[in-house]
């Protein structure tokens, strides 16, 4: 049985479509202009790779900050709940997830099962996300695939001292106008969201494995910083940590087809 996938996320689009537990084809696309196009191109890319029509796939599951917008839905999943079902499936046992987004970085603890146990969320309008992060990168003209060897060229990170976004990019423009190095800044604000994630991670009872998902994940610096942050090693899935989300919906997508009672929504 065919099922697809949908993570609607505040920066990327992402679909996912699975045979049984199979990974058939799979798009990430930025989320630019209208929605609905986006999804529908996303939806269509991934189903050329699987090699399917549309009318094949039996059962369709969303999740994301926009699940509520993909139409014709059989089911929408929490992004923690979808989350902790794709890593079950590479992973038996208790762990914790990291999962960093563009605007929100989330703290995952989970049972042997699965479950998500106990879970973490930053606060709102916060430096210590990946929206600050891109947008910081590109007042100062550097692509995103650019980020991390900018960063490692820094020889002293500065330390950004205010967790609001909007005081902290004040701080950021006044100590660039004041001659900082921008790689000093780019690297401050890089270990600063490591450590916000570190924080999260301590008022959990976080179990080891720790992994990593979500776009930060694509920046190296960051993961070696988050590394630096826990004392521990930072593990990631064996696909793409971006695709996660709309992995676990599609399989949660299998387990409503397939009458099992654990699928959970909004």
């Amino acid at each position: 049985m065919i099922s697809a996938g949908f993570d609607i996320g505040t920066k990327f689009v992402k679909v996912c479509i699975v045979d049984g537990e199979k990974l058939l084809g799979y798009d990430k696309r930025e989320l630019t202009g209208s929605l609905a196009k986006v999804v529908s191109e996303s939806c269509k890319a991934a189903l050329r790779m699987a090699g399917v029509f549309g009318f094949e796939v039996s059962r369709r599951a969303a999740t994301g900050f926009g699940a509520n917008l993909v139409k014709k839905t059989d089911l929408t999943i929490d992004s923690h709940s979808a989350a902790g079902r794709a890593f079950t499936f590479y992973h038996q046992g208790p762990a914790t997830i990291i999962d960093g987004g563009a605007l929100f970085i989330h703290v995952l603890t989970l049972l042997p099962s699965g479950v998500v146990h106990d879970r973490v969320e930053n606060e709102k309008c916060a430096a210590g996300s990946g929206k600050f992060l891109e947008m910081v990168a590109s007042s100062l003209e550097i692509p995103l695939s650019g980020i991390s060897d900018f960063a490692k060229s820094a020889d002293n990170p500065y330390k950004i001292s205010d967790s609001c976004a909007v005081f902290a990019e004040s701080e950021v423009i006044s100590r660039l106008n004041g001659g900082e190095d921008p790689a000093n800044i780019l690297a401050g604000i890089i270990r600063s969201i490591a450590e916000k994630a570190h924080t999260m991670f301590s008022r959990t009872n976080a179990p080891q494995p720790v992994f990593l998902v979500g776009g930060l994940t694509k920046i190296p610096f960051f993961v070696q910083s988050l590394q630096q942050s826990l004392g521990l090693p930072v593990m990631q899935l064996p696909m793409d940590p971006q695709l996660a989300g709309a992995f676990g919906a599609a399989l949660f997508a299998q387990d409503l087809e397939n009458g099992h009672g654990n699928v959970r929504t909004h």
